[in-house]
């Protein structure tokens, strides 16, 4: 699930899949919610941090029909938050 607040209605299909999966006794996880999307559930569910870290993903730069002519690696810093209910 891809989650992004565009209208208050997402905030209320984003609980009921929450409430979903955790009533299926399945943990939730988000990774790097902006500060905007976690007050966008103040008073309604918690998020903890449960691991940060780096990442580093190869990256190929090519021209077009030929073979890659650059290899280096994208990093990015990555917060995961366990999300629980209140």
């Amino acid at each position: 699930m891809i989650a992004e607040l565009k209208n208050p209605e997402d905030v209320t299909k984003i609980i009921q899949a929450y409430t979903g999966w955790s009533e299926a006794d399945k943990k939730v996880y988000i990774v790097n919610p902006s500060h905007k999307f976690i007050q966008a559930f103040e008073g309604k569910l918690n998020f903890t941090l449960h691991k940060g870290g780096r990442i580093s993903v190869p990256c190929l730069e090519m021209s077009r029909y030929k073979f890659p002519t650059k290899f280096t690696h994208i990093v990015r810093n990555i917060k995961i938050y366990e999300i629980s209910s209140k």
